[in-house]
């Protein structure tokens, strides 16, 4: 776990390269990418992926054009919660166990948005900062 690399995420702005998230229709920035190593958080992205196809983000027509993914720590696990807007909460999981540095980053924001790409169109994971 690199702490030192997690307190440098909001220097990500922008991207020079999508990394597809496999099996998943999903592609992740620079900065999720960047999260998901200093962080050992790949889950993380796995679980935004993976939740992109239940019908409560797919078929909710609001959710199509950005997600708002917080993570937020409960006592030895974390919450998930996907947000159309603020305070505005869509779906939530509860993680029973993570090893997250909560001490350093108390809350994980990634935002979600479509974009297109020669292979067609797509979902990325990105962070606040690279909006």
């Amino acid at each position: 776990m690199d702490k030192n690399a997690l307190k440098q995420l909001d220097n990500y702005n922008g991207t020079q390269a999508y990394t597809r998230l496999r099996p998943y229709s999903m592609v992740a920035s620079d900065g999720a990418i960047a999260l998901a190593q200093a962080g050992e958080c790949f889950w993380l992205l796995g679980e935004i992926a993976g939740a992109q196809i239940l019908p409560q983000i797919r078929d909710d027509h609001s959710l199509q054009g950005l997600q708002f993914w917080t993570l937020t720590p409960n006592g030895k696990g974390a919450v998930l919660i996907c947000e159309r807007d603020t305070d505005d909460m869509a779906w939530s999981k509860q993680i029973p166990f993570t090893d997250f540095p909560f001490d350093v980053m108390p809350v994980v924001k990634i935002w979600v948005a479509p974009t297109t790409l020669r292979e067609g169109d797509v979902m990325v994971a990105y962070l606040p900062s690279e909006h």
